[in-house]
């Protein structure tokens, strides 16, 4: 149940019900666990990723939940920095306030008909879009974080119908192969699935290979199974 996607702030599609329940994919198609198609639209919430400021308490609150359900949106892409959740790397000691943080916003989401989507913006090594994030490629300590925190996301929240799916990796951005990324995404994917079943995976195409940003005939997308 893996939806590859290209990432995107703002996501096209509509759901006719509030009864949020565990989607999951049919084709090309996301469904409920009625079989009926669901559609999100939504935008995202940028979380602060990009401050020094670890958990962000003040970027938002219940009222911009609200706000999103009276724009008649039902999903917030909702971007994670994984400081908010790793206190100490060595040994892994999780922050419990971010645990907390996130929480509150599955419940504000809840209570306003709202899916999250989780997007791992910024992971161990550093964020990928602007070309400064090799180290998540080349340290495989920083590999290691990242499979960490995505398990303990997934363990945590299999239950949790509130999460539309988990966006792995925010626009990666490798250092020498698109393989790089294949190779990193099956074992966030079998990490994942060996304690959640529930929950759609996203795995988004490689963004860039070094200072490379052409795309080859598919888009630098490939092919993953689950």
């Amino acid at each position: 149940m893996v939806l590859v996607g290209v990432s995107l702030c703002i996501l096209f599609f509509s759901v006719q019900s509030a009864e949020l329940s565990f989607l999951s994919t049919e084709g090309q198609k996301i469904v409920n666990q009625e079989g009926d198609e669901v559609a999100l639209q939504g935008v995202a919430f940028g979380n602060e990723v990009w401050t020094d400021e670890i958990i962000t308490r003040t970027h938002h609150d219940e009222r911009d939940f609200a706000r999103v359900k009276r724009m008649g949106m039902n999903a917030v892409r909702f971007y994670l920095h994984y400081e908010t959740f790793i206190e100490s790397r060595s040994p892994l000691v999780f922050r419990e306030e971010g645990w907390e943080w996130l929480e509150d916003n599955i419940r504000w989401a809840e209570d306003n008909s709202v899916y999250l989507i989780l997007n791992m913006h910024v992971p161990p090594g550093g964020f990928q879009s602007n070309n400064e994030g090799a180290k998540l490629w080349t340290d495989p300590d920083n590999q290691y974080l990242l499979t960490a925190l995505w398990y303990e996301i997934a363990r945590r929240y299999t239950d949790e119908p509130v999460i539309a799916g988990f966006d792995l990796l925010n626009e990666p951005v490798v250092t020498d192969s698109i393989g790089q990324w294949k190779n990193l995404s099956r074992r966030l994917i079998d990490t994942i699935r060996s304690v959640n079943s529930n929950h759609i995976v996203i795995v988004e195409n490689v963004l860039a290979v070094g200072d490379d940003y052409t795309k080859n005939e598919v888009m630098n997308f490939f092919e993953v199974k689950d």
